[in-house]
């Protein structure tokens, strides 16, 4: 429900900076992909393909989000590979007030060379720039601050 939600803002606010919107297909869905934005530059029409991230909690139990850390998907419950290394353009992460707009690849290339993938922690308060897998899955997941994101040259956010 919440990723649901999520989406349907980001497709209003895409909407609302000017980008013709449109849902991506079943089977794109399965890639990472949640929309198609389109524009018309200068240069001519200019397409992205983006994944919509909703907010997060630390912990599934947790009452509060936190839009302090940010949860990257090096691989997926099923140990297939994450929306990281998708074919998405950009990665679009709510928080409260936002949606942080990552590019997919340049973000990709950071997380790989700033989170330690190679060896796993137990939990997910450990996992500060350290691969987590949770019980019983095959995921391969970290958190990473925000604000490195943020500081990433292609990043935009858009205000809500």
């Amino acid at each position: 429900i919440e990723g649901r939600e999520s989406e349907e803002k980001f497709y209003q606010l895409a909407q609302m900076r000017g980008f013709l919107v449109k849902p991506a297909t079943g089977m794109e869905q399965f890639d990472h992909i949640d929309f198609h934005l389109t524009s018309e530059e200068d240069e001519g029409t200019m397409t992205a393909m983006v994944d919509v991230k909703s907010r997060k909690r630390i912990n599934r139990n947790d009452d509060n989000y936190n839009d302090e850390w940010i949860w990257i998907e090096f691989k997926n419950v099923r140990g297939k590979e994450g929306w990281i290394h998708g074919l998405a353009d950009f990665i679009a992460f709510e928080t409260e007030d936002s949606f942080i707009l990552s590019y997919r690849k340049e973000l990709c290339d950071w997380c790989l060379d700033h989170v330690e993938i190679e060896e796993t922690v137990t939990s997910a308060q450990e996992a500060e720039y350290k691969a987590y897998s949770r019980k019983g899955k095959q995921d391969l997941i970290a958190r990473v601050l925000r604000e490195d994101i943020v500081k990433l040259p292609h990043t935009q956010v858009w205000k809500k």
